[in-house]
C-alpha cells in the first residue's frame, strides 16, 4: 500500500474521517479543498491540503502515475461530487476514481460520469464504515474495498446453542477478535428485525440464535464460525 498516492477531494466528516485513518497507509495522502477555511483546517490537522476549483485544468495531475493513484471524489455536496467526477474522467481518462454518493440516484449518476467505484454514503453504510475505520484492519480493508479485491468477505454467523460467545456483549466480542476479523452487526434472535450497529450497541449481550455479520479473511472467518458453535 505504500506504493500508492491517494488524492481526497473534500473535507467534510466521511471524507476525513477517510484521510485520518489511511493517511500513514500510503505512499502520500493530499487533501484538495473548494475553500480556504477548509483547506487551512487539514492543514492544522496536520494533513497535506491546497485549494482547487470544480474549473481547474485537470492536466496538472497528469505527474501521477495513474496506476498508482487514487482519487476519492468526496465533496459533500453531491451534484458538485458528480461534476467532479466528470471533469476528473475527462481530464484523466485512465485515473482510478472512488466517489462517495448519498443516495442511490447519486451513485447512478456517478457510475455514469465515470466514477470506477461508488460508495454509498446512506446512514446503515455510513455507520458501517465509521465501524470499520476504527478497527485495527483499517488500512487492509479500506485497501481492499478501494482496490475491489475480492480476499476480504462478510459473512453472517448464526450463534448456537452452547456457544462460548453467548452471554458476552458485542463490546468484549469485538475486543476479543480485533486482531483477527471485524464485528459490524448484530440481528437480535429476540427482535428479527432489530439490526444494531457494533458502534452503537456495545452493551448488546449475544444469545442464541443472534445472528453476527462480520468482516475478514477466509481463516479468521472459520476460526470464528467454530466459536459461535
Amino acid at each position: 500500500m505504500k506504493t500508492l498516492d491517494v488524492l481526497v477531494f473534500g473535507y467534510a466528516e466521511f471524507a476525513k474521517e477517510i484521510v485520518f485513518q489511511v493517511h500513514e497507509a500510503y505512499r502520500s495522502v493530499k487533501v484538495y479543498a473548494l475553500t480556504e477555511e477548509t483547506v487551512a483546517q487539514a492543514i492544522k490537522d496536520g494533513f497535506n491540503a491546497e485549494l482547487f476549483d470544480l474549473d481547474d485544468n485537470w492536466d496538472a495531475f497528469t505527474h501521477f502515475t495513474m496506476q498508482e493513484t487514487l482519487f476519492i471524489c468526496a465533496l459533500e455536496d453531491d451534484a458538485k461530487n458528480v461534476y467532479l467526477t466528470i471533469g476528473l474522467r475527462d481530464g484523466l481518462e485512465e485515473a482510478r476514481l472512488i466517489a462517495l454518493a448519498s443516495t442511490q440516484e447519486h451513485a447512478s449518476k456517478l457510475r455514469l460520469a465515470g466514477a470506477n467505484k461508488v460508495i454509498s454514503k446512506l446512514q446503515a453504510t455510513s455507520d458501517l464504515i465509521i465501524e470499520v475505520l476504527e478497527k485495527p484492519y483499517v488500512t487492509h480493508i479500506i485497501h481492499d474495498i478501494l482496490q475491489e479485491e475480492t480476499a476480504l468477505k462478510t459473512v453472517q454467523v448464526t450463534l448456537e446453542k452452547g456457544s462460548s460467545l453467548v452471554g458476552e456483549s458485542l463490546h468484549e466480542l469485538s475486543m476479543e477478535v480485533e486482531s483477527e476479523l471485524i464485528v459490524l452487526a448484530v440481528v437480535d434472535a429476540q427482535l428479527q428485525t432489530h439490526f444494531v450497529f457494533t458502534s452503537k450497541g456495545y452493551r448488546h449481550h449475544l444469545e442464541v440464535g443472534d445472528v453476527l455479520v462480520v468482516i475478514g479473511y477466509d481463516e479468521a472467518i472459520e476460526n470464528f464460525r467454530r466459536m459461535a458453535q
